[in-house]
C-alpha cells in the first residue's frame, strides 16, 4: 500500500535560542551546582569534559542528594557524552528536576546512581518539563530516568543501558505524566515491571525510531520484558522491541488495565517469556485496546508449562485492531497442548486484516471463551497445529505459502511472487483493493532485516535537535530513484540532498544547516522529505545553533 504524506504549510513562529549569559565549568565554576545557583533563566551551563561528583544538594524536605539541582528555563550542556560525566558514587541522584520548567540537559553521562527512594540517573518530578539531548544515562541502581507526578520529558537520541531499577529499568513515566522518546536505545535494562520502559497511572508515551532490546524482568510473575503499560498509552513508531525477557507476562510488551496500546510500523522479535502461566511471548494485552498497522511480530517464545501465545496474548482486551501485520515463527514450548502459537485469543475478539499468519507453532490463530475475531485479506499457512479462522472468515482469506524472502535469517519480506504482494491475491488483482497483505512490501534483499523497518522506507535524522550538522539515515527495500530535500515550515525548499538513483539498502546524508546557495539557514523546524517508488514519508527536525 503506497502511502503519501502531503506537506501542509504549517504556520509556526520560530525563533532562534536567545542564550542569556553563559557559565563555563569548572572554571571559573569549580562544580556544576555553583554555576546554576548564579545563572538565571535563559543561561548556559556550559561543562568541559570531565567527572563531576559533588553529590552534596538537596530539595528539602527531601533529603536524598544530587549532583545537580537545575533551576527553570536553563540548559545544561556537556562536552559530549562520554566526556561529561556525572557519578553520584553510588550516593544518589545524578541530576534533579524538582518543580521546575524547560530545562535542557544535553551532551553529557549520567552514570552510578543510587539510593532507595527515587535516585535515578536524571528525576524529572513535580510538574516539571526537562528535554534531554544526545546522552548517556546508564549503569544506574535506581533507574535511568525517572518523569513522575505530572512531568514532561522529550528524550532525544540518548542511550539509556543497563540500568537496574525496582520499576521500569530504562525509563519510567508515572503518575499522570508524559514523555516523548525518539532514536534513543534502551537495551539490558532489568527491573521487576517494565524491564526497559514503564508507562503507568494515567501517563502517556510516544516512542518512535528506538530500539528496545535485551532487557529483562528479574522478579516473578512480573510483566513486560520491554515495555510494560498500566492503566496507561503508549503510542509505538518505527521501532524494535526484541530480545526481551520476561519472568512473567508479556516479553516483549504488556498492556494492563485499561491501556491503549498503538504499535505502527514496529517489529516485536525473538522476545519471550520463562515461567509457568506466563502468556504473550510477543505481546500480552489484558483489560486494554490495542491497534496494530505493519507490524512484524516474529520469533518471540512462551516457555513455562501453560503458557499460550507465542506471537500475542489478549485476554477481556478490546478493541482490538490488527491491519498489515505479520505473525510468524512464533514458538509454544508447551508439549502436550500448542494452542495460539501465533495468536491466542480469550474473551477478545478482534479485527484482523491483510496479513499473514504463518509457521507458528499450534494454531495460528486460538479462539477461547466464546472469542469471535473477525478475519478478512488475512493468509493462514503452515501453522504446526490449525489454519483455519476459528471466527468469522469476513472473505478472501487464504492458506498459500507466503514466500518469505528467507526465514532462517529473519528476513520476513516476501518475494515479488507472493499470493501476498499487492496486486497478486489468489482472487484475483482487485481483491482486497489491491493491498499487500503483512508487513512487508515485495522485493527480497540479501540482507538481514534490520531495526524497526516495516515498510519500504526507513527514515530518521540524529541527532535531533541539532547545531551544527545532521546526517539523515534512510532505508531502502528497493531500488529505485531517489529524492531526499530540506524545506521550511512553509513547504519551500531550503536544500537538496539526494536526487540519484540509489540500490536497496541503508543510505546517509550529511546536511550542515546551509541551504541550495551555501548560505546559513536560520535556527527552527525544519521538515526533511524522502520519496522512492512512488512513496513518499516526512520528518521533522529541529535546528538550534
Amino acid at each position: 500500500m503506497k502511502r503519501h504524506l502531503v506537506l501542509i504549510a504549517v504556520f509556526i513562529i520560530i525563533t532562534a535560542p536567545a542564550w542569556g549569559d553563559t557559565f563555563t565549568v569548572p572554571v571559573p565554576y569549580p562544580t556544576i551546582q555553583s554555576a546554576v545557583d548564579a545563572a538565571s533563566s535563559g543561561d548556559l551551563i556550559l561543562i568541559d569534559a570531565g567527572v563531576y561528583s559533588d553529590i552534596t544538594h538537596t530539595v528539602p524536605p527531601d533529603t536524598t542528594r544530587s549532583v545537580v539541582i537545575p533551576i527553570s528555563g536553563i540548559t545544561i550542556r556537556g562536552a559530549g557524552a562520554g566526556l561529561t560525566i556525572i557519578d553520584p558514587l553510588h550516593q544518589g541522584r545524578g541530576i534533579h528536576c524538582e518543580g521546575v520548567t524547560d530545562v535542557v540537559i544535553e551532551d553529557l553521562t549520567v552514570t552510578d546512581a543510587f539510593a532507595q527512594v527515587y535516585a535515578p540517573g536524571i528525576l524529572i518530578r513535580n510538574n516539571s518539563t526537562a528535554t534531554i539531548n544526545n546522552c548517556d544515562v546508564s549503569n544506574n541502581d535506581d533507574g535511568g530516568i525517572i518523569v513522575y507526578g505530572f512531568s514532561t520529558a522529550y528524550i532525544n537520541d540518548c542511550t539509556i543501558n543497563e540500568n537496574v531499577a525496582k520499576q521500569g529499568g530504562g525509563l519510567a513515566v508515572e503518575e499522570d505524566s508524559y514523555a516523548e522518546v525518539t532514536g534513543c536505545e534502551l537495551s539490558r535494562n532489568i527491573s521487576p515491571s517494565g524491564g526497559g520502559l514503564l508507562i503507568k497511572a494515567r501517563s502517556t508515551g510516544i516512542i518512535s525510531f528506538c530500539e528496545i532490546n535485551e532487557n529483562e524482568i528479574d522478579f516473578p510473575n512480573g510483566s513486560g520484558g520491554g515495555i510494560n503499560v498500566i492503566t496507561s498509552d503508549l503510542t509505538l513508531l518505527d521501532s524494535e522491541v526484541m530480545n526481551n525477557t520476561s519472568d512473567g507476562t508479556g516479553g516483549g510488551i504488556a498492556c494492563r488495565d485499561e491501556s491503549t496500546l498503538d504499535l505502527q510500523r514496529c517489529r516485536i522479535h525473538g522476545n519471550s517469556t520463562t515461567a509457568a502461566y506466563g502468556p504473550g511471548g510477543g505481546l500480552f494485552a489484558d483489560y486494554s485496546s490495542l491497534t496494530m498497522v505493519d507490524c512484524l511480530v516474529t520469533r518471540n517464545e512462551v516457555e513455562g508449562d501453560g503458557s499460550e501465545g507465542g506471537g500475542l496474548f489478549c485476554l477481556l482486551a478490546s478493541p482490538i485492531s490488527i491491519t498489515q501485520c505479520t505473525f510468524a515463527a512464533n514458538k509454544i514450548w508447551e508439549e502436550e497442548e500448542n494452542f495460539g502459537g501465533g495468536i491466542y485469543l480469550d474473551f477478545t475478539s478482534p479485527t484482523i486484516t491483510k496479513s499473514i499468519i504463518a509457521n507458528n507453532d499450534g494454531y495460528g490463530i486460538y479462539c477461547y471463551n466464546g472469542s469471535v475475531p473477525v478475519v478478512s485479506c488475512t493468509d493462514i499457512y503452515g501453522n504446526l497445529d490449525d489454519n483455519s479462522i476459528c471466527g468469522t472468515d469476513a472473505g478472501d482469506n487464504f492458506s498459500l505459502d507466503p514466500l518469505f524472502c528467507d526465514m532462517p535469517t529473519d528476513n520476513f519480506g516476501i518475494e515479488t511472487t507472493s499470493p501476498c504482494a499487492a496486486g497478486n491475491h489468489p482472487n484475483g488483482g482487485g481483491a482486497c483493493n489491491g493491498d499487500r497483505l503483512g508487513a512487508r512490501d515485495a522485493g527480497c534483499t540479501d540482507s538481514v532485516e534490520e531495526g524497526g523497518v516495516v515498510t519500504g522506507l526507513f527514515l530518521a535524522n540524529r541527532p535531533n535537535p541539532f547545531r551544527t550538522t545532521t546526517t539523515v539515515h534512510f532505508q531502502l527495500n528497493k531500488a529505485g530513484a531517489v529524492g531526499l530535500r530540506i524545506v521550511d515550515v512553509t513547504g519551500r525548499q531550503v536544500r537538496s540532498l539526494v536526487n540519484r538513483s540509489l540500490p536497496a539498502g541503508m543510505h546517509t546524508s550529511v546536511w550542515d544547516a546551509k541551504d541550495d546557495a551555501g548560505d546559513p539557514v536560520a535556527s527552527g523546524v525544519y521538515f526533511y522529505l524522502l520519496t522512492t517508488n512512488g512513496e513518499t514519508q516526512t520528518r521533522r527536525m529541529v535546528y538550534a545553533r
